[in-house]
């Protein structure tokens, strides 16, 4: 009885603690939306009009950000060492508060962007503190609010209530909480004011990478942007493709005051292949406590002060440095290999047989790649993309390749390292000079000796000599190259026949370069396993998983139910090829997974019945040929006219072969067949296809061809052409003739 009295008394302690803990976020959050509310910003108050922008789903009227970082000092245990503990037990820990407010006021014009806006969600509270964090005196906690009114077309002003939020745990063990809105009331024509406000309070971190984009997916009549940085934090701002111009000035207290107004409207973004962070107007800032020893301050901001625009060599050399503090560990080797039966002996092995002409240089630093990568991703070591370049630059030195040099660069989802503001957005690569080879933190399926496609044409620097006089007047910065659509390129194959109304595919894919992105969502861990094992063990080297029966057996686990999503995922494959629900998957089968530079290539054959392709009319047949080849990007009447370049991921190039039987008591209409005849080609791709009969076969073949991997704007209404031709294609159907 007296547990029991026990237990009940601790949970109503704890809801008590609960509910106090929802009550003083409540308060909290009000007290937020009546400040942000009070708030004497103009562009709110008396917005733009947007007659001209009558045509668009939504209009951003006005837009506002507000961001204020202060260095704070705190004091924490001295837990590092238990001397520490025992003669200093309390010292001072480096902090930064800050807050940061994204404010904006949206016309509804429909439907879309009255669905959109008519739910929000947010998580409520973030913290970071464990036990690892509590030896390094780490901790990170964020709060969040968002705030809500409607404005009326006859100008009433209604605020949604904090107590209309749904509190919601999701997350792992339900410990992410997060509140749900739904917004009653906002109807077509109405205006919402809404905001997302986030303050943090960090320990020994630095504030997070802050992105300010001036363009969005609807026209901006305004954008303010306000900050307030402290004099004793060093703040550094990057300004790109036409940002409104960052001024600074100080305050009474030292503190700098940064504002920036956009007052001219900016059309909304592209649908189609746009890069926001590379063709928006934008705004980067990085803000830093050099006091803080935990977290890495780069050399360029180890000045208290701002920065706008700063030389981009310096954060260059910020990527530099860190690479020049990473402790060099010739044991290493072995303790990301010693998880792999045979794995310890593998470099000494390859510097032998490199020596002896055993195999080129080439071989040697393509199998030491895929090992390091096999390695990191089956044992239990975090894995860090630059640090894994620099070990196996390490590696290659270990094995005997001397001439191997380090680079950096950056993928197409950040800043171009001639216009970096943030040393963390850039990547190390590996070159070996005599072989004119680079090597990749690790990407998807890529195979060594690739370039991701992420990589291709962006700019990079080689790492400076130490001397002078170790120059070979090559210079240190220049674009990475470009593939080309061949080097990229998708072969689908299939052999078609008829079965009552239906008809019977079997698919093998063929995917090369970027287009090896498309196993994304197929391959499992026990294809990749055996992919990398059927590689390394070449060259006399035996490699294998060292596991004990119980890693064994929760391996096996792990594999059960990886096969079972992989069927779920072949069979969603088969339905997005065709954009038909009726299917049968009847067998599939992964052949490679594109890793062996020998032939890179990621395949797969699937075996299938799908429905609604077939269809009588009289005594003939119809069958919808055109959907044999995968889904085609659809251009809309609001895509036509455009002034953007077309950023895409690479060229590519995308194939398709069908084989289909002819039933037997038919003939083929050669009218409908030649309609399957189709050649468009400019300068931004192509599009063709051919169709003939070959004995009871007929044979049909298509090829659409993106010729570049940034596509001019000059040239869009060429590409369009492609686009249309190929979307036209898939709707024609093959009349068989009942003889």
């Amino acid at each position: 009885m007296k547990r029991f009295t026990v237990i009940l008394l601790m949970s109503a302690v704890y809801l008590m603690a609960v509910a106090d803990s929802s009550q003083k976020y409540r308060e909290y959050a009000d007290t937020i939306r009546k400040e942000v509310w009070g708030m004497d910003l103009p562009s709110f108050k008396s917005p733009a009009s947007a007659e001209k922008y009558g045509d668009e789903s939504a209009v951003i009227l006005a837009a506002y950000r507000g961001i204020n970082a202060k260095k704070k000092t705190g004091i924490a245990f001295n837990v590092a060492m238990l001397t520490n503990i025992l003669t200093s037990p309390i010292k001072t820990t480096p902090q930064i508060h800050a807050t940061d407010l994204y404010r904006r006021l949206i016309q509804i014009n429909d439907r879309a962007a009255l669905e959109k806006f008519s739910e929000f969600e947010l998580v409520t509270k973030e913290k970071t503190s464990n036990a690892l964090n509590f030896w390094a005196n780490y901790k990170e906690d964020v709060n969040y609010v968002l705030g809500v009114r409607i404005i009326k077309p006859d100008g009433r002003t209604i605020d949604v209530d904090t107590n209309d939020f749904i509190d919601v745990k999701e997350g792992k063990n339900e410990k992410e909480l997060k509140q749900k809105l739904a917004v009653p009331g906002l109807e077509i024509g109405d205006k919402i004011d809404v905001f997302y406000y986030t303050e943090s309070k960090l320990k020994n971190a630095h504030l997070d990478f802050i992105s300010i984009y001036f363009r969005d997916e609807y026209p901006i009549l305004n954008y303010k942007v306000h900050c307030e940085f402290d004099d004793n934090l060093t703040s550094q701002i990057r300004t790109t493709e036409g940002a409104p111009e960052f001024r600074c000035t100080q305050a009474e207290n030292k503190d700098y005051i940064i504002d920036a107004e956009l007052t001219k409207a900016v059309e909304k973004t592209p649908r189609l292949w746009y890069n926001g962070l590379r063709q928006s107007p934008a705004a980067f800032i990085a803000v830093y406590n050099r006091r803080n020893k935990q977290d890495y301050t780069p050399k360029s901001a180890r000045k208290d002060g701002i920065q706008i625009n700063p030389d981009p060599l310096d954060i260059q050399n910020d990527s530099w440095e860190q690479m020049s503090s990473v402790p060099y560990n010739q044991t290493f080797f072995g303790i990301l290999t010693g998880h792999l039966d045979g794995g310890k002996k593998v470099s000494g092995n390859l510097k032998k047989m490199l020596k002896n002409g055993e195999i080129t240089k080439q071989q040697a630093a393509d199998y030491l790649y895929n090992l390091l990568t096999f390695s990191y991703s089956t044992n239990n070591y975090k894995y860090y993309f630059n640090d894994f370049v620099y070990y196996y630059r390490w590696f290659l030195d270990l094995i005997g390749i001397k001439d191997a040099e380090m680079a950096i660069s950056s993928v197409d989802g950040s800043q171009p390292v001639d216009q970096c503001i943030y040393f963390d957005n850039i990547s190390w690569l590996t070159h070996v000079k005599d072989i004119d080879r680079w090597y990749f933190p690790v990407a998807g399926f890529t195979a060594p000796g690739e370039i991701p496609a992420a990589f291709q044409g962006n700019p990079a620097a080689l790492r400076p000599p130490k001397k002078k006089k170790d120059a070979d007047g090559r210079p240190l910065q220049f674009l990475m190259p470009v593939s080309s659509p061949e080097d990229n390129r998708n072969i689908s194959s299939l052999d078609v026949t008829v079965e009552g109304s239906s008809l019977n595919i079997e698919r093998r894919e063929e995917n090369y370069g970027s287009c090896k992105g498309a196993g994304a969502d197929i391959l499992i861990e026990p294809d990749l396993v055996d992919g990398y094992l059927r590689y390394l063990n070449r060259y006399g080297q035996t490699i294998a998983l060292k596991e004990n029966k119980k890693k064994a057996a929760e391996r096996a686990e792990r594999y059960n139910d990886a096969r079972e999503k992989q069927l779920t995922a072949m069979k969603e494959e088969a339905k997005s090829y065709h954009g038909i629900d009726a299917l049968q998957l009847k067998d599939y089968r992964i052949e490679s997974i594109g890793i062996d530079p020998d032939s890179a290539m990621l395949s797969y054959n699937l075996n299938y019945t799908v429905d609604g392709l077939v269809k009588r009319a009289g005594r003939n047949v119809l069958v919808s040929v055109g959907l044999l080849m995968s889904p085609q990007t659809e251009v809309l009447p609001s895509d036509r006219q455009r002034a953007d370049d077309a950023h895409m991921i690479s060229p590519r190039q995308f194939e398709t072969r069908i084989t289909l039987a002819i039933p037997a008591g038919y003939k083929v209409s050669a009218k409908s067949l030649e309609a399957f005849d189709c050649r468009i080609e400019n300068e931004a791709g192509a599009f063709t296809s051919q169709a003939r009969i070959d004995g009871d076969n007929v044979l049909i073949s298509t090829l659409k061809r993106y010729n570049h991997k940034i596509e001019k704007s000059e040239n869009w209404t060429a590409l369009t052409q492609v686009l249309d031709a190929a979307a036209d294609w898939r709707t024609h159907t093959l009349l068989l003739e009942k003889q």
